[in-house]
Parts: C-alpha cells; structure tokens; sequence
C-alpha cells in the first residue's frame, strides 16, 4: 500500500512539473519580440471569439445593437471612403462584415448623399454622427469606437490594412 501511495505521489509530481514546465515555455515564446497579440486578440480571446461586436461591448459598455449599429456606420463610412481594392482588403478583415453593414441605421437619403451634401470626409464624418445618434450614441463616442475598430482590424488583418482604415479619419 505505501509502495502505491509513494508511487502515485512521484507520478503526480512528475506530471505536474511537466505541465508547469509546459506552460512556462508558452509564456516565454509568446514573449518573443514580434509575437505580441493586440489588445483586441487578448480581449477576443478571453470571450471566446473573434467578435467585433462583443469586443464593442465590453470595452466601451454599450449595447450589442449600439455596437454593431456603430461599427457597421464607421464601416459603411470606410466602404464609400476607400477604393473598392482597399475596402475588400478591410472587409476581409472583419469576419461578418455583411451583418454588421445591415445593423448600420439609415440616414435620411442614405450615406453617400450626406457625404455629397458637405463634401467628402466631413459629409461622412456627419453621417455617421447622425447614425450614431439614431443608435442613442452622442457623436463623441465615435472617437472611442474607431480605436477599438483600428485595433481589431490590426490584429485580424495586419497593420496595412489598419493603415489603410486609419487613414480616413
């Protein structure tokens, strides 16, 4: 009975060193310059997905309809923003792109007529205010939304395509 007893005690010991010595060498390798993971990655991860919409919402305490509403208007404002080839670049960073396009309020005679009315970048810009604004959203959080949304896209898509984003701010 002792011989089982001291022989089951070696055995857990073994294994558990070996798991500790297991983790350890994730920790470290994750440590490596280059191997960082992005704050959306972390975040993402820790609520088992890959989910724009739930990265919104737990960051920046809104709804899960005001989060999507809101990142499906700064998309719709990237995809009149950027040229087709760079937009597909964008969405294909942004698993469910699509859903989040449709959750998007509408304006008043849609996106790229506002956009038209005032002119370029500060037609969208109030555009979007305006979404954000049917969403129950003061135009200011759309300053906090679009880093979470730049962070995201990096760490889905690589910093070029974050780039390319960021640059219509």
């Amino acid at each position: 009975m002792l011989h089982k007893t001291l022989l089951s005690t070696l055995l857990f010991f073994g294994l558990t060193t070996t798991s500790l010595l297991a983790m350890d060498l994730d920790k470290v390798t994750s440590m490596l310059p280059g191997n960082e993971p992005s704050a959306a990655q972390n975040v993402a991860k820790a609520v088992g997905g890959n989910d724009l919409t739930t990265l919104l919402v737990n960051q920046l305490g809104v709804t899960e309809n005001q989060a999507s509403g809101g990142a499906g208007s700064i998309l719709n404002y990237a995809k009149q923003s950027l040229s087709p080839k760079d937009f597909s670049k964008v969405a294909s960073s942004v698993p469910g792109i699509d859903s989040l396009l449709s959750a998007a309020p509408s304006v008043g005679g849609g996106l790229s007529s506002v956009t038209g009315a005032l002119g370029g970048n500060a037609g969208g810009m109030a555009a979007v205010a305006s979404q954000f604004s049917s969403l129950g959203l003061k135009a200011d959080m759309i300053q906090q939304f679009t880093p979470v949304i730049l962070d995201y896209v990096k760490g889905t898509g690589g910093s070029d395509v974050m780039k390319l984003l960021a640059g219509i701010f």
